[in-house]
């Protein structure tokens, strides 16, 4: 039996939300290839498959080996793809068909149908993620922190997130409004619209959580 097999992955999958409504879809498929490649070699360590395209544009999946990176998968993509976003269902379980391949398209088994139902259901319910792994509470707690994380971030108006782009980049807001061209206290004010510290305060939260995850910790 393959490590896959016997300990379990966790599948991700993504469906880009109103793909249909997307003019340039030759620009944005371009955008979202660049943001894959960028979660695959940040997070290499992670990545079993690549996370990739299929169906076009409008879906993405791959297989990571351990869920401590899952959040970054899911930020990464929406800031490089932003105002534009995906909705991704994350499912732990086994992979039964090819479960050694480094191609998410050639795999099959029933972590993918779990993560596709996951992802169904995050649809229906007009959220952004949905996480299942192996401790249901947490599972419950990391799903409703990233939602409530990519709401606020849908309320982010195009300055106040190049705000936090530029914070998150830099050593502090004085440097970030030089990175910006404008004054400290301006991005002190958007960072303070967009609800920053709380926002990065849940996302350490998630993130700690998911680094001890398969410690049950």
């Amino acid at each position: 039996m393959s490590p896959s097999e016997s300990s379990g992955s966790y599948v991700v999958v993504g469906d880009v939300v109103g793909s249909r409504a997307i003019d340039d879809r030759d620009t944005f498929g371009r955008a979202l290839d660049d943001a894959l490649a960028t979660v695959n070699h940040q997070y290499a360590g992670s990545v079993r498959a690549d996370v990739v395209t299929v169906k076009g544009v409008d879906e993405v999946a791959g297989v990571l080996d351990h869920p401590r990176d899952v959040y970054g998968v899911v930020k990464t993509v929406h800031d490089e793809i932003h105002p534009d976003q995906v909705r991704f269902g994350v499912a732990h379980g086994a992979i039964d068909v090819n479960p050694d391949s480094a191609d998410v398209t050639t795999m099959d088994g029933p972590a993918f149908h779990h993560a596709n139902e996951l992802l169904e259901w995050v649809e229906r319910r007009g959220s952004l993620f949905a996480f299942e792994g192996r401790y249901p509470a947490v599972d419950g707690l990391v799903s409703s922190t990233v939602n409530l994380i990519l709401t606020l971030r849908e309320d982010w108006t195009d300055p106040q997130f190049e705000a936090v782009r530029a914070r998150e980049r830099a050593s502090s807001q004085q440097e970030a409004a030089d990175q910006l061209d404008i004054g400290q206290q301006t991005v002190s004010d958007r960072l303070q619209r967009a609800h920053w510290n709380r926002v990065t305060q849940a996302e350490d939260t998630v993130r700690e959580i998911l680094a001890g995850y398969e410690d049950g910790s």
